[in-house]
């Protein structure tokens, strides 16, 4: 019954009742304007609620054909989307359905769905928000206990990934046990309230105190738990099952614990395993270590810069690979341009004076990048010291090695002078 270009009697009263019926299901589903806001509010719950209903059915059965899945590739793909509806998932479909399969399949075969598997793991983990208290040792009691043989594993491609994912284990299993102890100080203080007299207030401070010697205790448990897996790739008994690049893709990463360390636990317990990379025969890893070397340095401060760094850098400034200087040089341009936390130069102006006459002469070295690196640095010097200590105190170390006097502006511009070096 469509409508016609000429319309019959009857065809116009169906037409008019019609609109009639429209007008008055619009009018009976305008929402009042003072209830517009909980309305509004009440559907966006409704939606999320049957959203995340809908995602635990979906991941329900992913799973299901994870566990049924036989080639890699299936297993991969069937990862791929299980990390995707992760990202919408509720926290508790997050911890009860997604991670145990992660970590289930973490035992399988091919190397290629371990790896993919570890990803995804790191990945889902890090959407977590919120928990239950019952959750709240996950990482200590079930995380880190299935992944104990990871580093160890016989394929390069999986202790690769893992290299790249225990930074971002470790800062989320601290973030738990973080939210864990706050949660634990807000119970405290809501019973306190509750009870308010002063024996209560007396249980309640001798539970304050237990909950923080648990946090202490936990907390060193999670940092011995890491130490353990850089240990596992950087001692020699890790160097003896060969793969230079699970170690290369850990010292890349391994500035992102310092927040987990500190200060004082970073520079006693994992610096010192960290320097033994200058030691190794490959020179990507030296390289790569001191590419992270800056980071590192704004972390530590001053003094273990003066103390343990700046001798790292030196040496390698004198090393045979051309790569390792330029890196070492790089590095120390950075430095230059650090500021500590009270605005003066994280490099003091007398280290900086001791490492140019090091620094300086590789101005002529034959290599290209190690000579731009070089300029950088000295670049660096004339912007941390200003114009008058570089006249002052590093020009005259210059001349020997240009062909003509400069001006400082020159300096500053290491494209400008490399073009008046002998």
């Amino acid at each position: 019954r469509g409508w016609t270009n000429s319309l019959t009697p009857a065809c116009r009263f169906r037409q008019r009742a019609w609109t009639r019926v429209r007008k008055k299901r619009a009018a009976g589903n305008v929402p009042d304007l003072k209830s517009g806001a909980s309305a509004r509010s009440a559907a966006e719950e409704g939606m999320s609620s049957g959203r995340s209903q809908g995602m635990v059915l979906l991941v329900a059965l992913l799973c299901a054909v994870l566990r049924g899945a036989r080639p890699p590739s299936c297993k991969c793909s069937v990862l791929a989307m299980l990390n995707r509806c992760a990202v919408t998932c509720d926290d508790d479909t997050r911890l009860q359905r997604v991670v145990p399969y992660l970590l289930a399949v973490l035992s399988d075969a091919s190397a290629l769905v371990r790896a993919h598997a570890l990803r995804s793991l790191t990945a889902t983990l890090a959407l977590v928000e919120s928990f239950t208290p019952s959750d709240s040792k996950v990482f200590p009691e079930y995380i880190f206990p299935s992944l104990s043989l990871v580093s160890r594993d016989a394929e390069e491609l999986v202790r690769v990934t893992y290299a790249r994912c225990v930074v971002s284990l470790a800062r989320t299993a601290l973030r738990f046990l973080t939210r864990a102890q706050y949660l634990d100080q807000l119970q405290l203080q809501q019973e306190q309230q509750l009870l308010g007299t002063s024996q209560a207030d007396a249980e309640a401070a001798a539970d304050a105190a237990r909950s923080g010697a648990r946090y202490e205790e936990d907390l060193s448990s999670l940092r011995a738990e890491v130490r353990q897996v850089i240990q596992e790739y950087l001692t020699p008994a890790g160097q003896a099952r060969g793969g230079v690049l699970a170690r290369c893709a850990l010292v890349g990463e391994v500035g992102g614990l310092g927040e987990l360390f500190g200060r004082k636990q970073w520079s006693e317990g994992v610096l010192p395993l960290l320097i033994t990379c200058l030691n190794h025969r490959d020179p990507e890893l030296r390289a790569r270590f001191l590419a992270a070397l800056a980071g590192l340095a704004r972390r530590l401060g001053q003094l273990s810069l003066q103390a343990f760094l700046l001798p790292c850098i030196e040496q390698a400034l004198l090393d045979n690979a051309e790569a390792v200087v330029a890196r070492a040089l790089g590095c120390l341009a950075s430095l230059c341009r650090i500021k500590s936390q009270d605005g003066s130069a994280l490099l003091p102006k007398h280290a900086m004076l001791q490492v140019a006459e090091l620094a300086f002469p590789l101005l002529c070295h034959p290599a290209t990048c190690v000579r731009a690196g070089a300029s950088q640095f000295v670049a660096g010097v004339a912007e941390a010291v200003g114009a008058a200590d570089s006249a002052a105190l590093f020009l005259p170390m210059l001349w020997p090695l240009l062909r003509c006097t400069v001006s400082i502006r020159s300096l500053l511009a290491p494209a400008e002078l490399m073009r008046y070096v002998r």
